[in-house]
């Protein structure tokens, strides 16, 4: 089980994010410094975001998802920059379970060479995902817990990733299908709004992100994992696209 202050989340203080994101925000946040540096029971998760971060997003009901945001009153955002993915001390049979779960409830039962083609990128994206987080648990690793020792944990990636080279090409082949998302999705990240009320800041992100979008090696690179357009062909077509939604929302609740 998780028990570790980095499990849990801290409330910090207003000062800690720009204006513009509390300008709407009429709920004061927590002013002691101290209490969020020591970190509470609760809390070591830094809250930092307000909902008009989100201004001009179109909201439309996605069929791959689950709607439990409608009713946002008790909603908080996290800025993830301040909160990296690393070991939070959660461990043992729960742990064990989330990912059994994972595999088990949502994954075909029956021989690879027997699966369609969605069936196969669904379980690449899980198992891709799954070897990201165990590589940033182990790059980020409390290696001596009497001393607050952090550091990289080889052992712990070798045994759970690197000796496995499936696990590998699947998280290749899961940074390459998020890459080829952001490059689908161009037009909108070229046009949106990076406001944080830091000028300097907001024009090197938006720089940032173009170099990104129009790197000719992720332009090449991107079309060769799969052909999207190939996929829920064929009269099984609708039906495989809400099994494998219906599989997707498990997943997510997981």
């Amino acid at each position: 089980m998780c028990r570790l202050r980095d499990c849990s989340v801290c409330e910090c203080p207003e000062n800690e994010f720009p204006e513009l994101f509390k300008k709407p925000y009429h709920h004061g946040l927590p002013s002691d410094d101290l209490k969020c540096q020591e970190g509470k029971p609760q809390a070591a998760v830094d809250r930092t975001l307000d909902s008009k971060a989100f201004r001009g997003w179109t909201e439309t009901d996605n069929p791959w998802t689950y709607d439990d945001e409608t009713d946002n009153s008790e909603m908080t955002y996290v800025n993830l920059q301040l909160n990296p993915e690393r070991y939070t001390g959660y461990t043992g049979p729960s742990a064990r379970r989330i990912w059994d779960a994972v595999y088990s409830e949502n994954c075909p039962k029956y021989p690879a060479e027997e699966l369609c083609q969605e069936e196969k990128i669904l379980y690449k994206l899980i198992s891709g995902l799954h070897s990201s987080i165990s590589i940033h648990i182990a790059s980020d690793y409390l290696l001596d817990e009497a001393t607050n020792l952090w550091g990289h944990n080889l052992d712990l990636m070798y045994n759970r990733v690197l000796r496995y080279p499936n696990r590998v090409q699947n998280l290749y082949f899961t940074f390459l299908f998020v890459l080829r998302a952001v490059t689908k999705a161009a037009d909108y990240l070229e046009q949106a709004e990076y406001d944080t009320g830091n000028p300097t800041e907001d024009l090197k992100t938006h720089s940032l992100m173009r170099q990104l979008l129009y790197n000719p090696k992720l332009q090449a690179a991107c079309p060769l994992p799969f052909d999207e357009a190939k996929l829920w062909k064929g009269q099984r077509g609708p039906e495989l696209k809400q099994k494998i939604q219906a599989q997707f929302k498990n997943i997510r609740f997981l």
